[in-house]
């Protein structure tokens, strides 16, 4: 559909593309799979981008840590220029701390795995998932739900969902079975 505008005393013609937004909307939180009775998997484009979400279990203390960056310096980085992969050595006692020492750093994190004090795990490793382990099912149904919530996607009941089935999380707060 081409609509008409003037501008600047010239006629403007533009076309209108009605967007599938199904497919082309960014969603922090797209799929989400139920490992077992203890872990869940939440499907997250650019996971590492959104380490931001982390703050939401800042208190949480760390156990161990393992995280391998490499230094990226942007434009100021010289175009031949590459960094070594290296792994984090430096400790922290709790998420809120590393998340601001990396928030700080020209890094870009390829791995990340976290174990916390209370048993729960943390792991990032494809740049497109975060898998949550933790102790117990009210524990996992908590992380869950706090994740929705942040998503700003509908509250799910985790039982009529099946173990180790992929569903995607829809705009208007279906779920839907993927093949």
């Amino acid at each position: 559909m081409t609509h008409g505008q003037i501008i600047g005393g010239e006629q403007i013609n533009r076309t209108h593309i009605a967007l599938n937004t199904h497919e082309k909307m960014n969603k922090l939180i797209r799929t989400i799979e139920l490992i077992n009775e203890e872990s869940v998997v939440f499907g997250i484009d650019n996971s590492r981008s959104n380490l931001w979400i982390l703050m939401h279990f800042k208190d949480l203390k760390i156990k161990s840590k393992k995280i391998c960056y490499q230094i990226n310096n942007g434009v100021h980085q010289r175009k031949n220029t590459i960094h070594p992969k290296r792994w984090l050595k430096k400790n922290f006692n709790n998420t809120l701390e590393l998340l601001d020492y990396i928030n700080n750093k020209p890094y870009d994190i390829h791995y990340i795995e976290i174990e916390f004090e209370n048993g729960w795990k943390l792991k990032d490793q494809s740049n497109a998932w975060i898998l949550f382990e933790t102790t117990k099912k009210s524990e996992r149904d908590y992380i869950i739900d706090k994740m929705l919530m942040v998503a700003g996607l509908n509250a799910i009941d985790t039982d009529e969902l099946k173990l180790k089935e992929v569903y995607s999380f829809q705009i208007m707060g279906d779920l839907i079975k993927i093949d």
